[in-house]
């Protein structure tokens, strides 16, 4: 006898599954059977023309609209039928795994011994990446992670991110406002994570150490003892894990050593053969910070300059302007030519330099004026805009742009001249150095003589 359903409700015994694919239920005369499985259909070829394709969908839906209406289809069946439309209609695309550890999950699965692989490895797949996964899970140092993500926010912290905000602040004051309360003691807060780093240190991947770098360095508390010992730690490692380091870690762990004055020409030696052929990975932040760090270093690297120089040259639209005044006065600062670089600046610069902040809109002046580039377009949309921004300008920043003017030889009658307020501005304003007034005096007699 046939049993009689409600609608909606689970079939009994006349209704089978297998995988739940096969369904063969009856409800009076009619039927239902044979409805294969996603996998199955999708080895049989669907018909190319489009007609074909239409009416093929169209007794899709019809079997799934009826199952329901009867009565006799399974959750599962559902489920079958609404994944065979989406995949006729839309092929799945494989499992794509993204990440930096990708390429280490792989390694880690192809190292484990035959019989354990076998054993997570299943043929599809979402499996296989499952499995490299749980390896890698069970390899991974929490130590590591709770270390790095302590040092990257404490960093966070400490430099604040103010109107001047550029290199790490040193927090010399127990006042200062980016110091957090529980910092007032800095050795005693830092003690038992500087240790625990130095004792973890060999856990931690390449991605992570250069993350911890950066973190470190940002607090600001230099390198001088106690921290020395973790900085000599922190740079042997770095050399272990070159291999691992991408364009992000590279500019971190540049710029941290550079931040903290450590000085390490063996590491910088391997960062600049590593960073060299990667340069097209990098993006335009990552050169500039790259080439401040050599040239804050003064670090000799002439092929990763050059190379910096080509690949910037094309890209120079990518480049904000705190990124294009670092990547010229390194240049300059190196003395390291490179005269189709600062050819393209000059072609793009005059346009730009509204958005120029008043520090990046003086270096650029200075690093032109250091290469000996002194095309006379770019000087005088310079010494415009400079001439609007005379009140905001402190001393060092008008001594460098008196000197860039001086070598240059470009008058700039709008900014140096009597109708001008250059003089009385340098007059209000107060120099920390000797080498400022040693500009001004160098301006004076460049004007005495002009005249």
């Amino acid at each position: 006898a046939t049993p009689v359903l409600r609608p909606f409700s689970r079939p009994r015994a006349s209704a089978r599954t297998l995988n739940g694919a096969i369904v063969s239920a009856h409800s009076g005369d009619q039927s239902i059977s044979s409805i294969r499985s996603p996998r199955a259909v999708m080895k049989t070829s669907v018909p190319a023309a489009p007609i074909t394709q239409f009416v093929f969908r169209l007794f899709l839906l019809t079997i799934s609209a009826a199952a329901l209406r009867t009565g006799i289809c399974t959750g599962t069946t559902t489920k079958a039928v609404s994944s065979l439309h989406r995949r006729v209609h839309r092929p799945v695309s494989p499992v794509r795994v993204s990440g930096e550890n990708t390429k280490r999950r792989s390694a880690l699965l192809n190292d484990l011994p035959v019989s354990d692989r076998d054993s997570l490895v299943t043929p599809t797949r979402r499996s296989k990446v499952a499995a490299a996964n749980h390896v890698h899970n069970a390899q991974y140092s929490q130590a590591a992670y709770n270390l790095t993500v302590f040092w990257s926010r404490v960093g966070r912290l400490v430099h604040h991110s103010g109107g001047n905000a550029g290199a790490a602040k040193l927090i010399d004051e127990v006042g200062h406002p980016a110091c957090p309360s529980w910092m007032r003691d800095r050795e005693a807060a830092l003690l038992q994570p500087r240790i625990q780093t130095i004792a973890h240190l060999s856990d931690f991947d390449a991605h992570q150490l250069a993350k911890t770098t950066h973190g470190i360095a940002r607090i600001g508390l230099g390198c001088a003892a106690p921290w020395g010992p973790l900085w000599c730690k922190l740079e042997i490692e770095a050399l272990s894990k070159m291999a691992g380091f991408n364009a992000q870690d590279i500019a971190n762990v540049a710029w941290a050593f550079t931040s903290v004055g450590f000085d390490v020409p063996k590491l910088f030696d391997a960062l600049a053969a590593h960073a060299a052929p990667m340069l097209p990975e990098f993006r335009a932040q990552h050169l500039s910070v790259v080439a401040w760090a050599f040239a804050s270093n003064r670090h000799s690297a002439p092929r990763l300059m050059d190379a910096i120089a080509s690949e910037s040259h094309s890209r120079l639209h990518e480049f904000n302007g705190q990124a294009l005044s670092n990547t010229l006065w390194a240049f300059a600062k190196m003395n390291h030519a490179a005269p189709d670089l600062f050819r393209a600046v000059e072609k793009q610069i005059c346009t730009r330099l509204h958005e120029l902040k008043d520090q990046e809109l003086v270096s650029l002046a200075l690093s032109f004026a250091t290469m000996s580039h002194t095309p006379r377009r770019l000087f005088e949309a310079l010494s415009a805009e400079s001439a609007r921004r005379l009140h905001r300008l402190d001393g060092r920043s008008l001594s460098n742009l008196a000197w860039a003017f001086a070598v240059a030889d470009h008058a700039a009658d709008d900014l140096f001249g009597s109708g001008s307020c250059f003089a009385r501005r340098c007059a209000e304003r107060k120099f920390a150095s000797e080498s400022g007034l040693r500009q001004l005096y160098q301006w004076e007699l460049w004007r005495q003589e002009r005249a």
